[in-house]
């Protein structure tokens, strides 16, 4: 085995080919490990779920199967790629290379994002290298270490002599060698045996606990969309036919509306004082003193005019990116609860015959609707996807024409200056429209590692957090300047502003003010993705959205309860679901007493009837909604005021027909 490895010979029998190969292997798993950070014996720590959690003897043999996995599935590649190239050579090299690479992009996407590269991802490759250089990446140790053995790995490959293959028996032998090694893994891993497996990519340990490529494999594993067990759609019917939807299309209020959803923002003072760390985070400067001055309730001034603020905080289901999913959710009501984990919605999942949102409310309202982001109009494919929702105007970075400097912050179209387009449309519009606006802003976008940025917020050591802070402090005066601007106005306005996300912090900045570790619960994980959000408008409103923490998903129902816009039969339905389950996101929920329940806790006994049922009703409808386009309730999802004018029509490709031509149907 020795002379095999270290001193290969140009010609080699199928037993020492192999057992060269395997080695390799190994040794790019290894290499590939210490890329990500991530150490070989940390395999050993993953739990097996049940009763065979505290089994040393199981969580061993489970660590050395998913190493050898790990090694296979190497070991296929090394040997596909040799003998395509007749070169074992080749083979090792190239696969060590791309390994130890993938490894290196895995590291800096945890850096960026908090979580790791998916089968998912793949799609979302146009838009990551958009934004990539906007970001900082520290080389870890064992990252820098993997680098100069990979190098010296490589050196000595390149000096040495390998097997070259010729003859096609000798290559179909060692071919379906390769390929019957593959097919094992891959049906280990599709056949539902979990070996161990660590759900967790999230928080940057599935690569640390299964291995790089089984990871991955997982992750293509979890990209399969399945209907639910029990799913059946006209179980959904009579699930929800208890409500009355007789008056859903009724409007009350002529309100403008105007949603920010304003990218990055977070209350990170708040979120870090409140975590029970000993450390609190402290500014040289107020952080968000607008914000902070805010108090929910209504207030009159000197005049008589009268203002409403409804203020409290929310759970996204990102961290450091993934801005579409947490725009989805408010626009749809949906939760990524119930979509699978790593995915980006907008990545393929939403067409023209399933994107229903609360644009097609406005719509139908008489609405001027309008979406805006100053980014590139191919991100995340809002080109497309702005079309489906039914926009009747799109304004992306090319609309942003005419912009002075001061209208630029680290580089991006200032918050300032995307109000001012929307107080420009506003003043502008035809009177007695009434507008809807959606806005996605840009200013606080990662990354934070500008070193000409001058920061008016300074976090003692820290540049990164230095620079995110001053930065939303630049939001937090441009939200004043919006929000003075419409008390003044004559029509009544609602504004409503939430954060996306939060930034990516340092992970020395998670664990010093936010007291997030690797071994952190998942409820403990849920500080990392709690973002505030605001309501505001110059008219007395009503509601009790802030009672309780919430989550992006259910903004929107209330904004709709207080601009009068009525919602449709699923709107309703996800409102009740609010009153029994407040707050949802990826991870877990949190019931009516605020008791958090994580996803993955299969034994956990706390969860009541209801809230059972609850949860199984969210998730079909949600199915139905994004998934299931044969059997479309489409009467559940659409407007409201287009329902009670077309009980006829009952088909998606009818529905969408009808909504192009009412006339066709005759409706004026």
């Amino acid at each position: 085995m020795f002379t095999a490895i270290f001193k290969p010979r140009k010609e080699a029998n199928w037993l020492t080919v192999n057992i060269t190969a395997l080695f390799w292997a190994f040794i790019i798993f290894w290499l590939m490990q210490l890329a990500v950070s991530a150490s070989i014996s940390s395999i050993f720590k993953c739990n097996i779920a049940g009763v065979m959690a505290g089994n040393i003897v199981i969580r061993m043999l489970s660590g050395i199967v998913r190493i050898v996995m790990n090694t296979l599935i190497i070991y296929a590649l090394i040997m596909t790629v040799s003998l395509i190239f007749k070169s074992m050579k080749v083979g090792i090299i190239s696969i060590l290379v791309v390994s130890v690479i993938l490894g290196i992009a895995n590291n800096f996407v945890v850096q960026t994002r908090g979580r790791e590269i998916s089968f998912n991802d793949i799609k979302s490759i146009g838009t990551a290298l958009s934004v990539v250089g906007d970001y900082s990446f520290s080389l870890m140790i064992g990252t820098v270490i993997s680098i100069i053995l990979s190098t010296v790995a490589i050196v000595y490959l390149v000096r040495s002599d390998y097997p070259k293959f010729s003859g096609l028996k000798k290559s179909v032998k060692h071919l379906l060698t390769a390929a019957l090694t593959f097919v094992l893994c891959l049906t280990t891993v599709f056949s539902g045996i979990s070996i161990g497996y660590a759900s967790r990519n999230y928080r940057a340990q599935g690569t640390e606990y299964n291995g790089y490529y089984l990871n991955f494999i997982y992750s293509i594993k979890n990209s399969r969309i399945k209907a639910p067990l029990t799913y059946s759609p006209g179980a959904i019917l009579n699930a929800i036919e208890k409500n009355d939807f007789s008056d859903l299309g009724a409007m009350s209020n002529d309100v403008n509306v105007i949603v920010i959803m304003n990218e990055s923002f977070a209350n990170l003072k708040e979120v870090c004082d409140n975590s029970g760390s000993e450390n609190k985070l402290v500014t040289d400067t107020p952080l968000l003193p607008y914000w902070n001055s805010i108090e929910s309730g209504v207030f009159e001034d000197e005049g008589g005019v009268k203002q409403t603020f409804i203020k409290g905080n929310a759970l996204s289901s990102v961290y450091g990116g993934n801005t579409a999913n947490s725009e989805y959710e408010f626009l749809s009501g949906i939760s990524m609860a119930f979509i699978p984990e790593g995915s980006v919605v907008y990545n393929g999942k939403i067409k023209e015959d399933n994107a229903y949102t609360l644009v097609n409310f406005f719509n139908d309202a008489g609405y001027k609707t309008v979406g805006m982001h100053p980014e590139q109009p191919e991100n995340w494919s809002r080109n497309s996807i702005y079309k489906y929702f039914g926009f009747d105007e799109i304004y992306f970075k090319p609309d942003f024409t005419g912009l002075a400097e001061e209208d630029y912050y680290r580089g991006h179209v200032s918050d300032k200056a995307i109000y001012d387009k929307i107080i420009d449309i506003y003043e502008t519009k035809e009177e007695g429209e009434k507008l809807f606006t959606f806005a996605v802003t840009m200013m606080n976008h990662g990354g934070y590692n500008h070193s000409s940025f001058e920061p008016t917020v300074n976090v003692e050591g820290d540049s990164i957090a230095s620079e995110y802070l001053s930065s939303a402090n630049e939001s937090d005066k441009s939200l004043e300047y919006l929000i003075d601007y419409f008390s003044k106005a004559e029509e009544e306005t609602l504004i409503v502003v939430f954060g996306d996300h939060q930034p990516t912090m340092s992970g020395s900045f998670t664990s010093l003010y936010m007291g997030i570790n690797g071994s952190s619960s998942v409820e403990d994980m849920q500080r990392m993705y709690t973002i505030p959000y605001l309501f505001w408008s110059n008219f007395e409103m009503q509601s009790d959205i802030n009672s309780r923490l919430t989550s992006i998903n259910y903004l929107s129902t209330a904004m709709l309860d207080i601009c009068g816009v009525k919602r449709s039969a699923f709107f309703e339905t996800v409102a009740d679901i609010r009153e029994v389950i407040p707050a949802i996101n990826a991870f877990g929920w949190y019931d009516a007493d605020g008791n958090f329940h994580d996803f993955k806790d299969t034994e956990d006994t706390d969860i009541t009837d209801e809230e059972e049922e609850l949860l199984e009703l969210y998730e079909h409808l949600i199915f139905n909604l994004v998934f299931d386009d044969d059997n479309k309730l489409v009467n559940v999802f659409d407007s409201p005021a287009v329902i009670q004018n077309t009980m006829i029509v009952h088909t998606v490709k009818d529905f969408h027909e009808f909504r192009k031509s009412p006339k066709l149907f005759g409706v004026k």
